[in-house]
């Protein structure tokens, strides 16, 4: 799992964000930041402010494969490196490459339980007959 404190202490290193912004865009004290920073786990409210603030995508804190550097760091905005989905009760950052490959897996799965019913309508029809719809 990944260790959210160090993660957001990545992200102030390479944004250069002073610790007094920091803690006001957070609204805790420069104590709870540097606490904060050795935290396996912080506030989803945090991670959001962070998103809101800061652009860094959700999924950079909890999947070990999303890696930012300080060029997509200084540069969000200026181009795809997330996008925001917003509706009027939710909020969340989408990856696209991490879109694209959860979209891969989902057909993999979908290929292979469709495969599995063909199975199963084989081994039912030897038994039973012909099967029609219901």
């Amino acid at each position: 799992m990944a260790n959210i404190g160090l993660k957001i202490k990545q992200v102030y290193e390479l944004k250069n964000i002073p610790i007094a912004d920091l803690a006001q865009t957070l609204a805790v004290t420069h104590a709870a930041v540097y606490m904060m920073f050795q935290k396996e786990d912080v506030s989803t409210k945090i991670l959001k402010k962070l998103n809101q603030n800061y652009g860094i995508p959700y999924d950079y804190f909890f999947n070990e494969q999303v890696k930012i550097d300080k060029a997509q760091i200084l540069n969000v905005g200026k181009d795809s490196f997330h996008n925001d989905v917003r509706g009027s009760n939710n909020f969340f950052s989408l990856n696209q490459n991490d879109t694209r490959a959860e979209v891969e897996h989902l057909h993999q799965m979908l290929a292979v339980k469709n495969e599995m019913i063909e199975m199963q309508k084989a081994i039912i029809t030897k038994f039973l007959g012909e099967v029609k719809p219901l």
